[in-house]
Parts: C-alpha cells; sequence; structure tokens
C-alpha cells in the first residue's frame, strides 16, 4: 500500500504548485499535459482530473501488460494489449494522446507533469521547456521514496523524501496533505518528522537548486 504514502504525498506538492503558477499564467483548458501513465502517472491523472479536469491532456505511448496489471492498481486483465493513453482518456474522460512524446507539438502547453521510467524522454523534456518557456514538474515513485522536481526558468528545487512505516489505516491517506504542506515549507529545517508514532518521513534530499540536472545515478522511476 506505499501508494497511500508517496504517490499522495507527490500528488499533493504538485496541487500547491499548481495553484501557485495557475491564475499566473492565465492557464486555460487543455494546456496542462500530463506524460507518462505507469504506476504514478495513472495514479496522478485519477486525482488530478478532480480538480483540473478540463485542464489537461493525458499522454502515453505505450500498451498494457502483464507487469502493469501486477504493479498498477489502476489497470486490469480486460486492458491488455490496449493503450494506456485510450483507458485513461476514456475512463477518466481526459483528452488523450497516443503518441511518442518527441512526436508532438509541446508549444501549446504551459504546464507538463512528468511521470516517466526513461531518461531519454526527461532529458527531452528539459530541454523543451528551456526552448518554448513551459513550467516541467518531474516527478518520481519508488516503494515509500518519492522524488519532485519544477523545473522553470528559475529552477525552483528539487527534493526526495521517504516514508517509513505501515499503511495499515487510512491516517496516511487523511494526513498526506499536511505531510506535503510541511515537505513545501520547512524542509530545509528538518531531516526528519513524525506523523504518529508509527509514520515517519524522511527528507533524503530537498534543496533549491539554480541549475539542476537530472542525474541518472541520483534518481529513480515508477
Amino acid at each position: 500500500m506505499w501508494y497511500s504514502i508517496a504517490i499522495f504525498i507527490i500528488y499533493h506538492l504538485i496541487i500547491f504548485h499548481l495553484y501557485k503558477v495557475f491564475y499566473y499564467y492565465n492557464i486555460k483548458p487543455c494546456m496542462m499535459l500530463l506524460v507518462g501513465l505507469g504506476g504514478l502517472g495513472s495514479l496522478l491523472a485519477y486525482y488530478l482530473r478532480v480538480l483540473y479536469k478540463k485542464w489537461f491532456v493525458v499522454l502515453d505511448k505505450d500498451i498494457v501488460d502483464e507487469s502493469n496489471i501486477k504493479y498498477h492498481p489502476f489497470y486490469n486483465k480486460k486492458d491488455l494489449g490496449e493503450y494506456k493513453a485510450k483507458i485513461v482518456g476514456n475512463r477518466l474522460g481526459l483528452p488523450y494522446i497516443i503518441s511518442d512524446i518527441k512526436d508532438i507539438d509541446l508549444s501549446p502547453y504551459k504546464i507538463v507533469i512528468e511521470a516517466l521510467d526513461n531518461w531519454r524522454d526527461r532529458k527531452y523534456l528539459i530541454k523543451k521547456s528551456k526552448e518554448l518557456g513551459f513550467i516541467l514538474i518531474h516527478t518520481a515513485v519508488s516503494e515509500d521514496k518519492g522524488e519532485l522536481a519544477i523545473i522553470k526558468e528559475s529552477h525552483d528545487y528539487f527534493l526526495k523524501f521517504e516514508g517509513e512505516g505501515h499503511a495499515r489505516n487510512y491516517m496516511p491517506l487523511i494526513f498526506s496533505p499536511i505531510a506535503a504542506w510541511f515537505i513545501d515549507n520547512y524542509y530545509q529545517y528538518f531531516d526528519k518528522f513524525v506523523i504518529f508514532k508509527d509514520w515517519e518521513i524522511t527528507i533524503l534530499n530537498a534543496k533549491r537548486v539554480p541549475n539542476f540536472k537530472h542525474n541518472s545515478n541520483d534518481s529513480f522511476g515508477d
């Protein structure tokens, strides 16, 4: 049940940053793009569509295989062989694109949320964000670890966190907004903080970086 720790914290961190930039950049319908619909991306689409359904488009070129059924709770056996983007788009009522990221025009988008598991496409999106000026939100999870980077002109920040403990009840779900808010505002002051006696978050790496560069040795994917 690690989704209840890492993904929910990342989701709320994204919500905080979308709130900060949404009106400043005058975001209009379909100006946000979610790239990658694996375990993290499909669940982000599920929850983000509650607040931003008419504002974003989902993209993925892959089809659902057995590994997706085993590890990604959004998909089931009936989805085998179908395109992930089509399944997510139809199931959630979202516009979708089935394509390689390099084959589409990114200029209409003001915000791109990346939930990919390969460095080729991540590096391409970093390059395009600098060329076109859109905000790139990089996300990744692995078990209880989470990673988030906000990449824009000033290259805002990059952080990693790790949740320890067990999600044997739904308290982590309820308090993940508080955890995300705490990380977002006070990560530079604390190495560790505890939510209840059996659930704690360790901040592994959190800092503002003026010239952020992805390093495949320091990151992970979903």
